[in-house]
């Protein structure tokens, strides 16, 4: 079992040490401290040696933590208890209690000590043992899962030979039901940068609509998704977008423009009895 109690002596605060700590500032908040100490010493039962882990010693910022003290004020009762031969640390930081032994039981301590050792060492054997068990276990079903494996490969291999004998039979024979989706189309790369994509349903239509400049713009798809590293998910449909934008545009734009002026006819041109306008042939006609 682990150590439950300590011993102190009913004259410990008429300690001449005890007296003089408590006399320095915050001298009650340090003896309480040296108690503290005092207890975590049992719990280690380490010969009162206080450390963190077997591997790590407190730290003045980790031992106050655990006991609420603020890491200045433990390094300044940690110096004054040293001083008075109350303790002192060893070059990694353990916090060793002098005189342990001479107010502990020793005897008890150590037998708590060797109980706890043998009890840690019984459940390190214990687990071992799970492990090994749990490694049969594993090996099982393992074991297991191969089996079901093989079981699951050789009825896929029985329904490829049903299927592969129904399609043997003469169509009439054949259920609907047996009879496979249609292939999907196959997809090819088009463009400099192999990046358009089409199927070949798509670049017939594409040819059929676009019969004289349908290569001028796969390349202008494929220089714009190299360049910009954009993605669509349909590079048919892009390509008929971009032609109407641009057909919209050029309409657009042709009704925007402006006509440009005609050519005055001659003032002194008379045409039964009325002045004319006559376009440019017939103006060169008049002058030549």
């Amino acid at each position: 079992m682990d150590v439950k109690w300590i011993k102190i002596n009913t004259d410990m605060f008429e300690h001449r040490k005890i007296r003089y700590l408590r006399r320095l500032p915050e001298g009650n908040s340090m003896t309480l401290m040296w108690v503290m100490l005092l207890t975590m010493a049992g719990q280690c039962n380490d010969g009162g040696r206080i450390r963190l882990t077997e591997h790590l010693a407190y730290s003045s910022a980790d031992l106050g933590d655990a006991l609420g003290f603020d890491e200045a004020f433990v390094e300044e009762a940690l110096l004054a208890m040293e001083r008075l031969d109350m303790l002192r640390r060893e070059s990694d930081g353990t916090i060793v209690i002098l005189g342990w032994e001479e107010h502990q039981n020793v005897v008890g301590l150590d037998r708590i000590r060797d109980q706890t050792r043998k009890r840690v060492a019984h459940h390190r054997e214990k687990q071992k043992k799970n492990d090994e068990e749990c490694n049969v276990t594993c090996n099982v079903t393992v074991t297991q899962c191969n089996a079901t494996d093989i079981e699951k490969k050789k009825e896929k291999e029985l329904k490829k030979n049903k299927k592969m004998r129904q399609e043997d039979l003469p169509l009439e024979t054949v259920s609907l039901s047996s009879l496979s989706a249609p292939p999907e189309a196959e997809r090819r790369t088009y463009g400099e940068y192999h990046n358009v994509i089409l199927d070949d349903e798509q670049f017939e239509k594409l040819s059929n609509e676009f019969p004289e400049d349908l290569k001028e713009r796969i390349e202008n798809l494929s220089t714009y998704l190299e360049t910009t590293g954009k993605e669509y998910k349909n590079h048919y449909a892009v390509i008929r977008f971009w032609a109407k934008k641009e057909a919209k545009e050029a309409k657009k734009a042709k009704r925007s423009t402006p006509k440009p002026a005609g050519k005055k006819a001659p003032s002194d041109r008379i045409f039964r009895g009325e002045q004319a306008k006559v376009s440019d042939d017939e103006y060169d006609l008049i002058v030549l």
